[in-house]
């Protein structure tokens, strides 16, 4: 443990041993700031920068395994891997942001189950909404106009498209049958309570 003396440019004292020394026989040296730079595959060479700038990049997701790093001015280039074990994670373990969604390839979109199973629920419902219950026409026209939605986004099965049209058209008509049945039978009932 070191005693400083309370005057300025006074004498440091070791209280172990007794010996005292003057402050300004001291060699403080700056702190070196940690520079690196960085080389892409593409052989361009970004630096030199402070450390700090390079970490906080591979945390963007802008530095790679594939780049080399240097962290001194005139050292060896080094992969960025084996400075950086974090870039040797798979992209949805080290990526920086959290937040961040990565896209699904629409390769994995044909392979997906598609809708394409619906059209004969559509048909089953148009059927079940003229013959009965206007709510399954109402269902049937709004199943079969999402899926025409889907569809024209290419979300749908081609071989369905047609079933899907007829339920769809089925659940139109059977729901503007049913609505105008109803409503005509309504005013009927009104307009005969008024003459009576």
């Amino acid at each position: 443990m070191l005693e400083l003396d309370a005057a300025p440019g006074g004498s440091i004292r070791c209280a172990a041993c007794g010996h005292q020394f003057r402050p300004d026989s001291l060699s403080i040296a700056a702190p070196v700031e940690s520079i690196a730079s960085l080389r892409i595959p593409e052989g361009r060479i970004y630096g030199p920068m402070p450390l700090d700038q390079l970490e906080e990049w591979i945390c963007q997701g802008r530095v790679d395994d594939k780049c080399d790093v240097r962290l001194t001015l005139n050292g060896p280039w080094q992969s960025a891997a084996t400075i950086f074990p974090v870039l040797q994670l798979p992209p949805t373990v080290s990526s920086g942001n959290p937040f961040k969604i990565e896209p699904k390839p629409l390769a994995n979109a044909a392979s997906a189950s598609r809708l394409s199973e619906r059209g004969i629920m559509i048909v089953l419902f148009g059927v079940l909404g003229w013959v009965g219950c206007p709510v399954f026409a109402v269902l049937a026209w709004g199943m079969g106009a999402s899926d025409l939605e889907a569809h024209r986004e290419g979300r749908l099965d081609t071989r369905s498209v047609l079933i899907t049209q007829i339920g769809y058209f089925l659940g139109m008509f059977g729901a503007i049958t049913w609505a105008t049945a109803i409503l005509g039978t309504v005013l009927m009932i009104l307009l005969h309570q008024l003459t009576i």
